[in-house]
């Protein structure tokens, strides 16, 4: 089932309404213009003084960089929650006002941008309209920063964010050559991110003086909150910029580093498609804003990720390796930095915290990344969150898969993941031998990083329940997706079923069922939270209930007073051969007269019998 799309239309730089004709059911135009608009900010090194005057091509391209990022960030996409994966996906229609006409409505220059941002925000569609007459004075775009450039030297633009990728690539870059090295930086507003760029800047310009160049830019919203944060089109953003100065300085090469785990984000469940996993630098990313960059170069422009092969504890083992290990606890990688509280300069709970977390571990840098630096503490507190705890072990579990894989199965499991990411111009061969040999780096790594976890166990103390200690102690990143959600529900029903009845019985196995089924439902968002792919479909048939997208099965069984243990073990037996090999079943048992006499005999004989799970309750 796909969900309706809905066109949004945006008018850019003054473009006339007239350009897009709006049908009566889609929504008013989204309305951009940086020179009058409060919303936009757009704001940037003034490169002309030291550079010479930037083309209007580069101009053009700079605008039209920040409008499509500001109408991501305005423009709602589905719940994260939504069934319908393809409602988080939009489609977009602009109509800009530029200064190079000929070159912008150029058929080739259209689909080019169309193809780059599909792929990187995952929307259905992106389409221009482009309209003559466009043109401003530089001091209207540019602020006058001073910076002065110097041609004639060795120079290095490479992307900064202030976080350990960015940080690494710093160093190293500084550590083996005598480049001057460009630091490309988005300052979003918060002060936070300009707190950590500007004082790591510093100590990299203290320890390589007269090599280190900071270029700050500013681009986004002046007001309110954005209503859509993932912010797929940044790259679009940050790519504009670092071209413009790389052509500045006649550069034709812009970097950017990033981990390749982080870079080809395989997907770690099947919610982590399209819009919603980030491209941010996926290898067809970097290809498409090459080649969009060199059409507007009219020359070759090379767009890399120098650490598409490293993982993330391999770019802390950078940062070692040039010692500089104690800029680590300034280097900000949380992607949730307002959940952050105090003197703690990360949330502890999103995913770049725990790649971090884990990282560090696995590079035996914990004690210099330490637990100080996050609000949330999921090695030792309790993970009440259920979408923290989802992402924990869903980590723990993609590195188990890689570590598991040989070359052939891995290229079976993750053949479309390859496809995507292989450029035409390299040998197939060669490249998954190198992407297998990188993902078993990683699987290997992830061990690592559960086994020093392990040793920070203090025997002297019970473990928290519910924390990565707990976690690691049950292994539960070792059960499939099924037993997992079993042992949640199992857990749910034991507390709430005993509650329930505690005055009034069922009056028969139907009503039972009516009410475990109301318990489900009941907990439906929670359950979606922690298993985002699962679809409550339950329905009282034969099995009483199912959840169809994990093939899970439940069978209730009320056991009233009379009923023997034989009885109920005869009727299990029965379901047990009623339903396929391929499903995992779950056995329900209210018994609160105690029938059944021995828990332990009655559901280590059950459970023998084929992958199933019993929930006695009483």
């Amino acid at each position: 089932m796909k969900a309706v799309a809905q066109r949004h239309i945006v008018l850019c730089n003054g473009a006339p309404r007239s350009t897009i004709r709006r049908k009566i059911n889609e929504p008013e135009p989204l309305q951009l213009d940086y020179r009058n608009d409060h919303r936009v900010r757009l704001r940037l090194p003034d490169f002309i003084r030291s550079v010479g005057t930037i083309p209007d091509r580069a101009l053009d391209l700079l605008e039209l960089a920040a409008y499509v990022f500001a109408a991501d960030r305005l423009t709602p996409r589905g719940k994260s929650d939504a069934l319908i994966l393809d409602s988080w996906s939009r489609t977009f229609h602009f109509a800009v006002k530029v200064r190079d006409i000929n070159f912008w409505s150029a058929p080739a220059t259209r689909a080019k941008l169309s193809e780059l941002l599909e792929f990187i925000s995952g929307d259905r569609q992106y389409k221009f309209e482009f309209v003559g007459g466009h043109s401003t004075q530089p001091t209207h775009l540019f602020d006058d920063e001073g910076f002065l450039l110097e041609p004639d030297k060795p120079h290095h633009v490479m992307l900064f964010s202030g976080g350990l990728d960015s940080l690494a690539g710093a160093v190293e870059q500084l550590s083996t050559t005598t480049d001057v090295v460009c630091l490309i930086s988005h300052q979003s507003g918060q002060p936070s991110t300009v707190m950590t760029q500007d004082r790591l800047v510093a100590a990299l310009s203290q320890k390589y003086p007269g090599r280190v160049k900071h270029y700050r830019f500013s681009t986004g919203l002046t007001s309110g909150r954005a209503v859509s944060e993932t912010q797929r089109t940044r790259t679009f953003v940050y790519g504009s910029i670092a071209y413009a100065l790389a052509a500045g300085l006649a550069q034709n090469h812009v970097t950017f580093y990033e981990n390749g785990i982080t870079s080809l984000n395989f997907p770690r469940r099947q919610d982590l498609i399209n819009s919603r996993a980030s491209r941010t630098t996926h290898p067809r990313t970097m290809a498409l804003l090459g080649k969009l960059l060199s059409h507007v170069a009219g020359k070759p422009i090379v767009v890399s990720n120098a650490y598409r092969w490293k993982t993330k504890a391999d770019v802390l083992q950078v940062i070692k390796d040039s010692d500089a290990q104690n800029l680590i606890p300034s280097a900000v990688t949380c992607g949730k930095t307002s959940m952050s509280r105090g003197d703690h300069t990360h949330c502890g709970g999103c995913f770049q915290c725990i790649d971090r977390r884990f990282s560090a571990s696995a590079s035996g840098l914990s004690e210099v990344d330490h637990v100080g630096l996050y609000t949330f503490d999921f090695l030792s507190e309790a993970i009440t969150d259920p979408q923290i705890r989802t992402a924990i072990i869903d980590y723990a579990r993609l590195g188990l898969r890689f570590r598991e894989n040989s070359i052939d199965s891995f290229y079976g499991e993750w053949l479309a993941e390859i496809s995507e990411a292989m450029s035409p111009d390299v040998s197939e061969q060669s490249f998954v031998s190198q992407l297998f040999n990188f993902t078993q780096r990683f699987g290997q790594q992830t061990v690592d990083a559960l086994r020093n976890f392990s040793l920070r166990d203090d025997v002297t103390k019970a473990i928290v329940p519910n924390s990565l200690l707990h976690i690691i102690q049950q292994r539960e990143y070792l059960k499939d997706e099924p037993e997992r959600f079993a042992l949640k529900l199992s857990v749910r029903l034991k507390q709430a079923i005993p509650v329930m009845f505690a005055k009034n019985r069922p009056k028969d196995e139907n009503d039972f069922n009516d009410k475990v089924h109301g318990l489900i439902q009941n907990d439906h968002d929670e359950y979606r939270r922690e298993f985002p792919v699962t679809s409550f479909g339950l329905a009282k048939v034969i099995p009483d209930h199912e959840i169809a997208k994990y093939n899970l099965l439940i069978e209730s069984k009320y056991l009233r007073s009379g009923t023997t243990a034989s009885k109920v073990t005869d009727q299990i037996a029965a379901d047990i051969i009623k339903y396929p090999e391929t499903a995992y079943l779950v056995f329900v048992i209210y018994d609160p007269d105690r029938a059944v006499r021995d828990d332990t005999v009655f559901i280590r004989d059950i459970e023998a019998k084929r992958k199933c799970m019993v929930a006695m309750i009483r």
